[in-house]
């Protein structure tokens, strides 16, 4: 298949292993914020439960 798009093998595996390096990083990178934001929603619900037994 390499060589039918003119390149080696070699280059092909790297492009490969670049995308997969890319995609793991990328991954990691939303986990991170996706944990962020539930952390801030967890906190937001503690906040307005407490609000809500006040007005109670």
């Amino acid at each position: 298949m390499s060589s039918e798009l003119g390149i080696t093998g070699t280059q092909l595996k790297t492009w490969r292993l670049e995308v997969e390096t890319f995609g793991s990083s990328e991954a990691k990178r939303r986990q991170k914020a996706d944990a962020a934001e539930r952390a801030r929603l967890r906190k937001e619900n503690k906040r307005l439960a407490e609000k809500m037994a006040i007005l109670d």
